[in-house]
């Protein structure tokens, strides 16, 4: 009997817990839900974004966003926060905090943001950790202790910081890592503006290995120029691409329209002008004339459409130009005098060109490397011929 009474009280329980657990856990899912409600709403409302993936692990995104007008309380702790970007944004020392209780957060993008050392040392009790990019921020060689003690940390991105090369070897012998050195503080807040203005630009991370005194390479994509008119003022835009110009490498493209913004005596790297594909475009000799005015090393030209004598006659006046790439365009022996006359030129790319009339090209006024591809390449004998005239034992692909 007592046996019996054990195992009716046993069930009695059983059947009790399991309808604490039906009343609780509709309950815990309200409560939830009700939260990521309250969070949705509140990242919108400066707009951010939050991704609940099927795991129900969280990804919130705060690009470029006024952190000021976020209720950070309402927001955080935030149960299952994954990840979370603050790029751009006016992320500082003061909410890096919220993110210390986030014990599952293992990716952090808060590049150029106002995270100093001070805050970076906030950082180290997260044992999910395994990506943090602090690229563009104010840090220094002071925060590589804190870096160092975060043990589940794999990828780190540095690139533009103060942290110097001797630190960042040191960091590498831990994490992969990618670094480069900012050249100035000036140039840090330059590069924080064009993030801020939404420009994107890829910044390269080969520093480690070619050495902190290698230029900065700095390319700008195609798509951040179509933002142009939404930018309050985008005069500046280019005044901060001339300014990166000074001290590094710009791959810049553009189109012809926009030649007219470029600062005089802007220097560039490499130039791509296109033809836009959106709108008929014609050649505009007011447009062309500023090329004259800039430094360029590396100019290329594509266009669908042939491009007049006028615009190849501007060429020559750019200062410094050694590479011209010129796509899809038929070749006079009038306008091959044009692009050979360029002062400083060193090498030629002719891309899918057809070169008319080979046999009346004038010698080039120096040695000129030539590269061709396309499938309209020249015969053996014109081959021999355009050897002669560039002074040069061979023709080159292009890679």
């Amino acid at each position: 009997m007592a046996q019996q009474a054990s195992s009716l009280c046993q069930t009695v329980c059983n059947l009790a817990g399991l309808l604490a657990c039906l009343i609780f856990l509709p309950g815990c899912e309200d409560k939830s839900a009700a939260k990521l409600s309250v969070v949705r709403e509140e990242v919108d409302s400066i707009g951010g974004s939050v991704t609940e993936f099927e795991d129900g692990m969280l990804s919130v995104s705060l690009q470029r966003c006024d952190l000021s007008q976020l209720s950070w309380q309402q927001v955080f702790p935030l149960a299952k926060l994954q990840s979370i970007s603050l790029t751009g944004s006016n992320f500082s020392d003061a909410e890096v905090r919220y993110l210390a209780n986030s014990p599952d957060l293992e990716f952090i993008q808060c590049d150029f943001t106002q995270i100093t050392d001070t805050g970076v040392s906030e950082l180290r009790d997260l044992s999910s950790l395994t990506y943090l990019d602090l690229s563009g921020c104010p840090i220094t060689d002071a925060c590589i202790p804190d870096l160092l003690a975060i043990t589940s940390l794999e990828e780190l991105v540095l690139l533009e910081t103060h942290i110097s090369e001797e630190g960042a070897k040191k960091l590498a012998q831990q994490f992969s890592l990618r670094w480069s050195l900012v050249p100035s503080e000036v140039i840090r807040l330059t590069l924080l503006q064009l993030v801020r203005d939404d420009i994107a630009i890829t910044i390269d991370s080969n520093a480690l290995a070619e050495g902190a005194d290698a230029p900065p390479q700095y390319f700008v994509s195609a798509e951040s120029f179509e933002r142009l008119p939404a930018i309050e003022k985008p005069e500046l835009l280019f005044e901060h691409l001339a300014r990166l110009g000074g001290v590094g490498e710009v791959y810049l493209p553009l189109e012809p329209a926009q030649l007219v913004d470029l600062r005089p005596m802007s220097r560039i790297h490499n130039l791509d002008i296109s033809e836009p594909s959106k709108v008929s475009s014609s050649f505009d000799a007011q447009q062309w004339s500023h090329l004259a005015k800039l430094y360029i090393e590396r100019l290329s030209l594509t266009f669908i459409n042939e491009l007049p004598s006028e615009a190849l006659q501007v060429l020559p006046k750019i200062k410094e130009l050694e590479v011209l790439e010129v796509w899809d365009q038929t070749i006079t022996p009038e306008d091959w005098a044009q692009l050979v006359q360029c002062p400083q030129l060193k090498r030629l790319n002719l891309v899918g060109c057809k070169l008319q009339d080979i046999q009346e090209f004038k010698p080039t006024p120096r040695p000129l490397e030539l590269r061709l591809e396309g499938s309209d390449l020249p015969t053996d004998e014109d081959q021999t011929k355009l050897k002669e005239l560039t002074r040069t034992s061979k023709l080159s692909d292009l890679e």
